[in-house]
């Protein structure tokens, strides 16, 4: 019988016992994938290791194909219970022997490492920690995979750094495989199909490098700890009872504005506007946004010459007119309830009004650039406190506004508007054509097309607001009024829907929409398949502004804010930051934060950056955190750091 080397040649028979990271590989490369050719050893082996003239020879042919990657593969790593993923230490481009040897030291010696210390990180009895010494592949991209059944395969692309999954990369493309744009999406699906065959955990974490030829290459396979997509079947569930169809196309959460679900009201209004291109849609309650903007009959011609001209006409001709008509439906509902029923649909029509100019107006705009200055003026504040009045904490009619949030808080002030107020707005700033101003205009267009918005929303939010006036003694509180249908609202002011049957609509609504808010819908939807969760990143987020350290206060959003307003060393955590969080944020003068959802382009940014605040925006992790839990924000890193309470 041939004796047995001291190292396990991958995809070969062996009684070799492997750890969990390397026995992966090696099933996937004996059932015939594309692995890497490779070579394991116990750490333990590695002192004598130059002593063993089989073990060198080995490593020898190994580097005839090219420069060898040695990886740690410790006993704690890719368990179904623990990852243990990033904790041990990779050393690559061991192009000779001495530096194979070297580097299988420097694995040995980090085993001593403080953070590879402790009863939780102990070895399972008989495990061992090895080394995977394999063949590294020139890559021209490094993917990161996550695949479940009955899920989209979900890919990022990185540039394939050292640091590329450490969180110092942006990914070339983050969505779902099916749409990423490559002659390489083909093979890498097939890789993936054929991986999740070959194995046999449910929910998996796949690395692929491609190499010069486009050829896909399979250097780590991992199962996941955690749901990729937890809570899917109870959004499923909610789904079939909301009597909702998962769409076709590419879609995505959009908790940035609307990080509740929303009220009846409101979904009525979406399905009303429905047949419109770009319309968002509610999902069990919760608000989706298509990603797929395609038009038919190809692209159209721009409205406006450019960022400058569209603000012209949004300050001068827009926005007057949206407040034109908020006027004429506050004139209509002036009458009694026959008139407030037939206020609903010029309502209506001014919220369609309102988005064919919103949607010429980003047309004529392309993204801005990160602004990577701070403004005397900022640009998010810039005419707030004269759009207070229709300016809301979520987008959705069922939203108080501004003004209304201060004055229930008590907050009020003197810059608060008065609804009848004329829009003088105040001139356009001085844009010069170089091309840090043309970034300025973009964002200020970003910025106060939020005050149209709110304008066009606001005259069905009168008419509700009225009804409720006129079904008081029907509702069991003013509230109830936005869980009503359009065509219901207007039977009810008809006197034709009784008040027995409204109230009973109210209360089953009501408690649909308790059970929505405790589900946890998917960030995105792709062809009615959820794409995971990333893995990966739970902690990250874009960091802004100076490092700090406090005790978190958790809050559910700007009304929340207002009721409670957090101690001044406080770190405040919320879901989501819409645009006119700038005026609460100001007002009560909050120096750190955590968003769950954010970008670097989105409203949340760029008010944290324009008031001063120490941030982590789209942070996920900023869900688990506990009242009272201090954490330090290492915002040069993008980090959460948790100490406990």
């Amino acid at each position: 019988m041939r004796e047995e080397t001291p190292l396990h040649r991958l995809g070969e028979p062996s009684s070799a016992r492997l750890q969990a990271k390397a026995a992966s590989l090696d099933r996937l490369r004996a059932a015939g994938l594309a692995v890497p050719p490779g070579l394991v050893v116990d750490v333990a082996r590695v002192p004598s290791l130059g002593d063993d003239p089989r073990a060198l020879a080995a490593i020898a042919g190994l580097l005839e194909g090219g420069a060898v990657i040695a990886r740690s593969a410790l006993a704690l790593e890719d368990r179904a219970d623990a990852s243990g993923a990033g904790l041990g230490l990779s050393v690559s481009a061991c192009a000779t022997l001495p530096a194979v040897l070297d580097a299988l030291a420097q694995i040995d010696a980090q085993r001593g490492a403080p953070w590879l210390r402790g009863p939780d990180l102990q070895d399972d009895p008989g495990g061992r920690d090895q080394v995977i010494l394999q063949r590294q592949i020139a890559a021209t991209d490094l993917l990161v995979i996550a695949a479940a059944p009955g899920l989209a395969v979900a890919v990022e692309v990185y540039a394939p750094t050292s640091d590329a999954l450490a969180g110092a990369s942006t990914p070339r493309f983050a969505g779902p495989l099916r749409r990423w744009s490559s002659r390489c999406a083909a093979p890498v699906e097939a890789l993936v199909a054929a991986a999740a065959e070959a194995l046999d955990f449910a929910e998996l974490d796949l690395e692929i490098v491609l190499d010069a030829g486009g050829q896909p290459w399979l250097v780590q396979a991992r199962p996941l700890t955690r749901a990729l997509q937890p809570g899917w079947p109870e959004f499923s569930a909610a789904l079939a009872d909301a009597g909702d169809a998962l769409p076709d196309g590419w879609w995505r959460l959009d908790a940035e504005h609307n990080p509740a679900p929303l009220s009846p009201a409101h979904a009525w209004l979406l399905e009303r506007l429905g047949e419109r291109p770009g319309t968002p849609r509610a999902l069990a309650g919760w608000l989706y946004e298509p990603l797929d903007r395609a038009t038919e009959g190809g692209p159209r011609e721009a409205a406006f010459a450019g960022p400058r001209a569209a603000l012209e006409h949004l300050q001068s001709a827009a926005i007057p007119a949206a407040r034109r008509r908020l006027a004429a439906i506050d004139a209509i509902l002036t009458g009694d309830p026959h008139d407030c029923a037939a206020a609903i649909e010029p309502a209506c029509a001014a919220v369609a009004a309102m988005l064919d100019t919103y949607a010429a107006l980003a047309d004529a705009n392309a993204s801005p650039r990160a602004p990577t200055s701070r403004r005397a003026q900022p640009l998010c504040l810039r005419d707030r406190d004269r759009f207070l009045d229709v300016l809301p904490g979520a987008w959705d009619i069922a939203a108080p506004s501004l003004h209304e949030l201060f004055r229930d808080s008590d907050r009020d002030s003197d810059s608060d508007r008065d609804a009848n107020e004329p829009d003088h707005a105040a001139p356009v700033e001085a844009i010069d054509d170089d091309d840090d101003d043309t970034n300025a205009a973009r964002w200020l267009l970003r910025e106060l097309d939020d005050h149209l918005f709110a304008l066009g929303l606001a005259p069905l939010r009168r008419v509700y607001l009225r009804a409720a006036e006129h079904l008081a003694a029907q509702l069991r509180a003013p509230s109830d009024v936005f869980l009503l249908r359009g065509p219901e609202l207007a039977a009810a002011l008809r006197g034709t829907l009784r008040a027995a049957e409204l109230r009973e609509r109210a209360t089953l609504r009501e408690e649909r929409r308790a059970r929505q808010r405790e589900l946890r819908p998917p960030p995105q939807l792709i062809d009615g398949a959820p794409l995971p969760i990333a893995a990966f990143g739970h902690h990250r987020g874009l960091g802004l502004g100076a490092p700090c350290s406090g005790a978190v206060t958790r809050r559910g959003d700007l009304s929340d804010l207002l009721r409670r307003p957090p101690a001044a060393a406080a770190i405040v955590v919320i879901p989501a930051l819409t645009a006119p969080a700038a005026v609460v944020l100001r007002r009560l003068g909050v120096r750190a934060l955590i968003s769950a959802t954010g970008g670097s382009l989105s409203h949340a940014a760029l008010m944290v950056r324009e008031l001063g605040i120490s941030a982590l925006i789209g942070c996920p992790a900023a869900l688990d955190l506990l009242e009272g839990e201090v954490v330090d924000l290492d915002t040069r890193r993008g980090l959460l750091l948790r100490r406990g309470r």
